[in-house]
């Protein structure tokens, strides 16, 4: 990522938006860039990845998980993420009955 972009792009948000990274696909390295430059929410959508990345970058990120939620995968995506954005169908009911869920941001 261009950090002329990035810090243009953080500009225009304004204090009172919460940018979110998309690290899908991206380096360590890419993601410790934008960690130096201050970024501290990355969002993940496989968890393969989140898993990785979270045991070698700083504790200090916020993780994200992004998209649809495997029933299989819930608990290990709730053990992960630290907030979930996700409109798939996996019920409250069922992410409930895991109990580390800590935050549900958006479910239908």
């Amino acid at each position: 990522m261009d950090l002329n972009y990035f810090h243009k792009l953080k500009d225009d948000l304004g204090a009172h938006c919460n940018l979110i990274a998309v690290s899908k696909g991206q380096s360590i390295e890419k993601i410790l860039a934008l960690y130096k430059e201050g970024q501290r929410d990355f969002g993940e959508n496989f968890l393969q990845e989140l898993q990785l990345k979270k045991t070698e970058l700083p504790k200090d990120i916020t993780w994200h998980f992004l998209g649809n939620i495997q029933s299989n995968k819930v608990r290990d995506v709730v053990d992960h993420a630290d907030l979930i954005h996700s409109i798939s169908p996996v019920s409250y009911t069922h992410l409930r009955a895991h109990e580390t869920l800590r935050y549900l941001v958006c479910r239908l």
